[in-house]
């Protein structure tokens, strides 16, 4: 994952791929600290690279350069970055102010859930 994330071309792709792995390896050797540190890590990697590609934040669902990071890997860290708020999250509090800003996931939101499904 350093590899990755500090050549000069970054394989920004390969770096995510490999902190999840990270991420994987230290939750099931029973590290969940370090797993939490990597994942962290991780969401502020992919964060610097959407601001870099003006895709905003996880929140949006979908990559800005799906031909460089798929969709389904924006799934996986946004995922990822909910359990890094909710168990081990030292972002500042202007930081989730921000988040609270984008109102957009809401309006997407339907107003009646008419089944389950």
């Amino acid at each position: 994952m350093r590899k990755a994330s500090l050549r000069e071309d970054k394989d920004i792709r390969m770096a995510l791929i490999a902190c999840l792995l990270v991420v994987c390896f230290e939750g099931f050797h029973g590290s969940p600290v370090a797993a939490m540190t990597h994942a962290a890590h991780g969401v502020n990697l992919l964060h610097c690279w959407l601001e870099k590609y003006g895709g905003g934040d996880l929140s949006l669902l979908k990559s800005p350069v799906p031909h460089i990071i798929e969709d389904e890997l924006i799934y996986a860290f946004n995922r990822l970055d909910l359990q890094v708020l909710t168990f081990f999250d030292t972002r500042p509090a202007e930081y989730h102010k921000s988040l609270l800003q984008d109102t957009e996931p809401l309006k997407r939101m339907p107003t009646l859930f008419l089944s389950l499904r």
